[in-house]
């Protein structure tokens, strides 16, 4: 097997659940991330080997959602078509397999938060389904007290990281970085003119301002600003063998312990087996379940990969989109690289974490 490499890709802006992108189905974000990451990279359809849709939920989804978003751009009928229900770390999954380990794979992480605000199923909201721990049962909040607990974390910590999230997005989108990664949309008559901006960034967000808003829980540490929320939006990259684009390391996925910070051990895990020191880290991209699933982590991995960590921003100011996060994370992991500087990308949600460790492209 040839060197795996990250081609590219490209994703929709994240837009606030009933808000700017609230009339695309999910379906149609996938396809325009996916459309746009085979334009970037130069991908004919027919080089496609393989497809993975990465979701949160098949609720919203037509059925074979990833059947249908192959046929509707264009890929060959052999082609397999597979879809993960794997959240956040679903497209690390994918990378782990790269089902086709001769040809490219096209892996698309998409969801919409407006679609799903509403829907129930088997008497359940499928947005607390999506945010539930299956190992514990607990919504993303409790798991993010029982996180903090463990770690013997304090709010005014947590709101800290949180805001920290809120003005690098923001100075990464003065800088025109946010708009590099991603492309417009027409959302129809209701809005002016392509939605270009991520919804969900505060430039204005403040220690005050956060210390005001209510605990989930009395005398709790997370809040509905400390912790990512479910939003609208789709990325697509493509990797597969060849000579161009950032180099795929190495990838690791496993289960962690509810009470664990699933990040730094999954970020452990990889360094390791490469026999790398965190501090040989170029850039950090971690998935922000909850700030407090971002401070344990770092409680662990050392304080100081702190100023190396997200420096675009993550999922508490842009939002969480299933699949899509991560693979944003990853994009914006290998466009932050110099050449052959290394980086890891890592989520952990619903028991299961993993970590992918990448060199930059050389030019």
């Amino acid at each position: 097997m040839g060197a795996i490499r990250i081609r590219g890709g490209a994703r929709t802006p994240f837009g606030r659940a009933k808000g700017a992108l609230a009339s695309f189905a999910p379906l149609a974000l996938a396809r325009a991330a996916a459309e746009e990451a085979l334009a970037r990279t130069e991908t004919a359809p027919d080089e496609v080997a393989a497809l993975v849709l990465c979701t949160g939920t098949a609720a919203n989804w037509p059925p074979y959602p990833a059947r249908v978003l192959g046929r509707e751009l264009g890929l060959a009928p052999e082609r397999p078509c597979l879809a993960v229900v794997e959240d956040a770390a679903g497209p690390l999954t994918a990378l782990d397999r790269l089902l086709a380990r001769d040809g490219l794979t096209l892996i698309v992480g998409a969801g919409s938060a407006s679609a799903a605000i509403g829907t129930r199923e088997a008497g359940r909201s499928i947005l607390d389904r999506e945010s539930t721990d299956p190992d514990t049962g607990l919504l993303i909040g409790e798991e993010a007290e029982v996180i903090a607990r463990a770690h013997g974390l304090r709010r005014e910590a947590l709101d800290s990281l949180a805001i920290e999230s809120h003005m690098n997005a923001a100075r990464a989108r003065a800088e025109g970085v946010l708009r590099a990664e991603s492309f417009g949309l027409f959302a129809g008559a209701d809005w002016e003119e392509h939605v270009r901006d991520d919804q969900g960034i505060l430039a204005s967000a403040s220690a005050e301002k956060f210390a005001a808003v209510p605990a989930m829980k009395s005398g709790g540490t997370a809040t509905h600003a400390n912790i990512a929320l479910p939003c609208d939006g789709a990325a697509a990259l493509i990797a597969g063998e060849g000579r161009h684009g950032a180099l795929l390391r190495r990838v690791m996925v496993a289960g962690a312990r509810p009470e664990a910070s699933g990040l730094a051990a999954a970020v452990a895990a990889v360094l390791a087996a490469e026999g790398v020191a965190p501090g040989d880290l170029q850039a950090l991209e971690l998935h922000e379940r909850s700030a407090a699933h971002l401070a344990a982590a770092l409680k662990e991995l050392g304080f100081g990969l702190r100023q190396k960590l997200n420096r675009s921003g993550g999922a508490i100011a842009l939002g969480h989109v299933p699949g899509g996060t991560m693979v944003r994370h990853i994009l914006c992991l290998c466009a932050r690289l110099e050449p052959g500087a290394l980086g890891v990308a890592a989520a952990a949600a619903g028991g299961l974490c993993g970590a992918a460790l990448i060199e930059g492209a050389r030019r």
